[in-house]
């Protein structure tokens, strides 16, 4: 890296005048001209995103955005199609109706997810997170 041109731009990113960083690593097959920093270490630029250094597959990269919420520091996004958590496609998420509760807990209109793995036979409708480690939803 170049000390005179290099910078922190988000999350584990940088860059100096040469070179896209996700941590100590160089993203090779990254347009640096185009790269954008979308929040939770999702980035991309004008052909793919990325998790950290990760490509995304399948990924509708016009329609894709990170879910921000204020109470999580976990990385949730979706494109029209699919749900993320940490790069990681969620199977079944519907994207239309996903959101973060709070914290590590997610939900969409059928399923409630915790850092990104379902919680079986849990109530998306009536599910809430009561403090950092108990929920309720009437079963849980």
């Amino acid at each position: 890296a170049d000390p005179n041109s290099f910078e922190y731009i988000g999350g584990d990113f940088a860059r100096d005048h040469r070179f896209i960083f996700s941590g100590a690593d160089k993203l090779e097959n990254i347009d640096k001209n185009s790269f954008v920093y979308l929040g939770y270490n999702y980035v991309k630029d004008q052909s793919q995103v990325f998790y950290h250094q990760y490509p995304l597959k399948e990924v509708d990269l016009n329609r894709f955005r990170v879910i921000d919420h204020e109470d999580s520091y976990y990385a949730y996004a979706c494109d029209e199609t699919h749900v993320y958590f940490n790069g990681e496609k969620l199977l079944d998420a519907d994207c239309n109706s996903f959101q973060v509760i709070k914290q590590e807990y997610a939900k969409d209109a059928q399923r409630v997810y915790r850092m990104g793995q379902l919680i079986e036979g849990a109530l998306p409708k009536s599910f809430n997170l009561i403090d950092s480690s108990t929920t309720n939803d009437g079963v849980y």
